[in-house]
């Protein structure tokens, strides 16, 4: 298998600044961020991070993107839970 890029991203509020989602992604964290965005425009998920994008949304904003770590797939182990 093939070493591939590795991404731990936060996905924070832009009214607070504050990190409201931690996850892991072997995509561009910017086409995941769209995927989450996505989801909560097309979808009724009621995931906790679905429902308060769905929130902003409908406030008219978008959530931000911070890459927290950048690594390789080998290497991710359980890093995403360290945050």
């Amino acid at each position: 298998m093939e070493n591939r890029k590795a991404y731990v991203y936060a996905i924070v509020c832009p009214k607070t600044n504050m990190v409201r989602y931690i996850g892991l992604t072997m995509q561009n964290p910017k086409n995941r961020l769209c995927g989450h965005i996505s989801c909560a425009e097309k979808t009724r998920n009621r995931l906790y991070v679905t429902n308060w994008i769905r929130g902003l949304l409908k406030d008219g904003l978008n959530p931000k993107l911070k890459i927290l770590v950048e690594t390789t797939n080998d290497r991710v182990g359980n890093l995403e839970k360290l945050f």
